[in-house]
């Protein structure tokens, strides 16, 4: 009788632990929302509008890199459009999608980490990556492909630890899909079917090696459907040999013009960057690895943890560049080593009080990050935001620009973007004149420049769009355009024949743009020194409109 009375006892206190640290991940993850929702404002940045404009031409039909070339795999193409469908053509859909899309990355870390430690591990890794993904260090309000990428691996990783426990492989299989949904988000998303490929074969809980291979089997062919899918589509639109120039040979070439002579030290300098006021929070992620791999018990989620890092690190450091918001791929990884270390040596510890003090230890260390972040999270502006952040790139002036771009324009007509602002075409809802929507793509580390340049020249001259845009930015064009550039040359003409200027935008401090249209722009002598000049073709009588 009192045996049962005990277990009834343990089972009640153990529900009730549950449910208590469920309502605190429920209330920070409506904390998050609350914030994340405050910042859904903050004007898209060059990659979001890339991704936006090229989800934009899908939904009119038109296949990925046939009319805009972009070197990210269409699977983040199809999210974008799905939000914008849903929610919108706007800024809002697309900080939505975000929004959603985090909150889930959170929420699924919570429950692998409480799997492979206990619930309060999952719960104190679920809490960090919440502050951690929407810091503005790694630009954690952007829609970034990397924030789906982790979303799909943290399901992938989810699913396999429900398929390998109740020894289902239709549910290994769901697994692999989603890493290849992963895999589609981002080129880097591959390495994290690593691990998982990892964690079947270790599995030693009454599954014999014939049963493991078996299931490292469903797990490959769940990842080969996705992209087996969008490889059957892309050949049967005629857009696969776009897909695989741009998403295969192209980085590759980029890769071997670009060097590793500052490979590690790019890779420091960017990490800092990314950990920015929350700094404390990863070097307590990496004292916290090192103690998971020097303790003795537990071993099996200290192998799990460990070769998650690794490939973390991996997709953060692979291709020819790594930028601070690539440290998003560490983040979770990150999180899951502080919560299970955390929860280690909290159960060591007798006193009621002192696990609690422990416990909250990494909380007030992300806490004193988030309060040091405090204009960003709770009062500046969004447009504030993204001036300050992204100074002296205009994407905060570039609403107003398309506006005048579409009072302008018809649906129909073309417009030409010279410089990395496809920012303009999502918003005007306009369709360029030509496939190059980035113009640093021509000024990488390649030799391929002179012909695509040719090539943009030729494609800008055959459409004759009706509004040109001149972006006088050097981050627009990937650096200070350096050596001969026809493209230039060629336009300076074109323009003075053709096309005559009806607004300027000029720069004066961080906060603050001057916007000049039609004659006023045309007056001022400073015009072609403007941040932004939009010229409008001087139609023939022959091209008026009736």
């Amino acid at each position: 009788m009192k045996t049962s009375m005990d277990k009834s006892s343990k089972t009640q206190i153990k529900n009730s632990k549950e449910q208590t640290w469920l309502i605190y991940i429920l209330l920070i993850v409506l904390f998050t929302i609350a914030v994340r929702y405050r910042l859904i404002d903050i004007p898209l940045e060059r990659d979001e509008r890339g991704f936006a404009y090229c989800a934009q031409l899908i939904l009119h039909g038109i296949p990925p890199y046939t009319e805009a070339y972009d070197y990210n795999p269409p699977g983040l193409y199809f999210l974008y459009a799905s939000a914008i469908t849903i929610f919108g053509s706007n800024v809002e859909a697309v900080h939505l999608l975000l929004l959603i899309f985090s909150a889930g990355t959170s929420i699924m870390l919570f429950w692998l980490v409480k799997k492979w430690s206990n619930t309060t591990g999952g719960a104190i890794a679920s809490i960090l990556s919440i502050f951690l993904l929407a810091s503005s260090s790694v630009l954690g309000f952007a829609a970034h492909a990397t924030h789906f990428v982790m979303f799909w691996a943290m399901m992938g990783y989810l699913l396999l630890e429900i398929g390998l426990e109740r020894r289902n492989n239709l549910i290994v299989l769901a697994s692999g899909i989603s890493f290849g949904l992963s895999f589609l988000m981002k080129q880097s998303g591959f390495l994290f079917l690593f691990p998982a490929l990892f964690f079947i074969l270790a599995n030693t809980k009454g599954v014999k090696f014939k049963g493991s291979i078996k299931s490292t089997g469903f797990m490959l062919a769940g990842f080969i459907i996705p992209l087996g899918g969008i490889a059957f589509w892309l050949m049967s639109i005629g857009a696969l040999k776009g897909f695989i120039y741009w998403n295969i040979q192209y980085p590759w070439l980029i890769a071997q013009g670009s060097g590793t002579n500052d490979y590690f030290l790019r890779i420091g300098r960017n990490g800092l960057q990314a950990a920015g006021n929350f700094l404390p929070v990863w070097i307590t992620g990496l004292v916290s690895l090192i103690y998971l791999v020097s303790r003795k018990s537990g071993i099996g989620a200290n192998k799990k943890i460990l070769i998650f890092i690794i490939f973390s690190l991996g997709a953060v450091s692979i291709g020819y560049e790594t930028r601070s918001h690539y440290f998003v791929l560490l983040i979770p990884a990150l999180a899951a080593a502080i919560g299970i270390a955390t929860s280690d040596i909290s159960k060591s510890v007798k006193s009621g009080f002192g696990r609690k003090a422990i416990i909250g230890i990494p909380i007030a260390i992300a806490l004193f990050g988030a309060i040091e972040e405090r204009d960003y999270f709770f009062f500046d502006k969004p447009e504030a935001i993204s001036r300050s952040i992204y100074y002296p790139n205009l994407f905060a002036d570039a609403e107003i620009v398309s506006e005048f771009i579409r009072s302008r324009s018809d649906d129909s007509d073309r417009v030409a973007i010279l410089g990395s602002e496809p920012e303009i075409l999502f918003l005007s809802q306009r369709r360029s004149a030509t496939r190059y929507i980035f113009t640093d793509f021509i000024n990488m580390k390649h030799e391929l420049g002179g012909l695509m340049q040719k090539e943009m020249i030729r494609e800008i001259d055959s459409v004759k769009p009706a509004i040109i845009v001149m972006i006088n930015q050097p981050f627009s064009w990937g650096a200070l355009p350096s050596g001969s550039w026809p493209l230039l040359r060629w336009i300076k003409g074109y323009l003075e024949n053709n096309y005559e200027i009806v607004g300027t935008v000029t720069q004066r401090s961080v906060n603050s743009s001057v916007f000049r249209w039609d004659q006023e722009s045309r007056d001022d002598h400073g015009a072609l020194a403007s941040s932004i000049i939009i010229f409008q073709r001087i139609r023939s009588d022959f091209e008026s409109k009736p």
